[in-house]
């Protein structure tokens, strides 16, 4: 049997699940580059604050950029072993979901930055 999950059942499965081991995540903008042949890129740090207060995990996320906007994903970091459930999850649902929410966070961000 298969099972679809619309988004917003995706988006509240993954906060459920980080609710649910009491990890707080965090956006942060990391830096502007550009590749030899001009294209602009843009990264965002993902923090994963454990209720330890002890354990903060760091991925990043690089986005392709033009001006204050996002024009694709050029790449980003390992989010399953984050937290173990991710990795029963379809990996479009989890990444989709911190992309998403990078995505906003640098659009919001960019005009500030630069």
């Amino acid at each position: 049997m298969k099972i679809i999950l619309t988004e917003s059942q995706s988006d509240n499965l993954i906060k459920s699940i980080l609710k649910e081991h009491g990890i707080k995540v965090s956006f942060g903008y990391k830096q502007r580059t550009y590749n030899g042949v001009g294209e602009q890129f843009d990264s965002v740090y993902v923090w994963f604050d454990y209720p330890d207060n002890l354990t903060m995990v760091e991925r990043r996320i690089h986005f392709k950029t033009r001006g204050y906007k996002v024009i694709g994903v050029d790449s980003y970091g390992d989010f399953f072993n984050i937290i173990d459930e991710f990795n029963y999850l379809p990996k479009d649902v989890v990444i989709d979901y911190f992309v998403s929410r990078a995505k906003t966070y640098v659009e919001k961000t960019l005009p500030f930055e630069h």
